[in-house]
């Protein structure tokens, strides 16, 4: 008898444990990270994959608020969902690389420098995942290198 409420409470500590690691306390800046729905990761990585075709590139460029859209996204989400910022990150990355004379501009632009500044500020200084400071050195990289061309 005693041995079944010994696993009794076995299972619910693991079940506990399982729900604390869903929530990770950035030490550096105080935010809670936490794990994206393996559905949601799921479509925001095939976007990822499909944003590596020029074609799509080109239609997500098009799309009238498809740069605020991702802003929004990326500063809404960076502090709790750093997955969900590298793939939006990854996306901007291949729309800057394969669409330059339409992206590198319009971030340049005023309405759009802002996600700069704030990558710089908040990826840069204050995350500590590697992965979305990654993604953003690559947005760097991409636009300064399509901007010494332009020049």
């Amino acid at each position: 008898m005693a041995n079944d409420d010994d696993d009794d409470n076995n299972v619910e500590d693991e079940e506990e444990e399982e729900d604390q690691r869903d929530v990770v306390m950035n030490s550096r800046s105080g935010a809670h990270h936490r794990e994206l729905e393996p559905g949601l990761e799921q479509e925001l990585c095939e976007l990822w994959d499909m944003s590596v075709e020029r074609a799509v590139c080109e239609f997500l460029a098009e799309l009238p608020d498809g740069l605020a859209m991702l802003d929004g996204f990326v500063r809404r989400l960076l502090g709790t969902y750093p997955r969900a910022v590298e793939c939006l990150l990854g996306v901007l990355v291949n729309m800057a690389t394969l669409s330059p004379d339409r992206i590198a501009p319009r971030l340049a632009a005023r309405p759009h420098r802002a996600l700069l500044r704030f990558l710089l500020l908040q990826v840069f200084v204050r995350s500590t995942d590697v992965q979305c400071i990654l993604q953003t050195v690559q947005l760097f990289n991409v636009l300064l290198t399509v901007s010494h061309r332009i020049q």
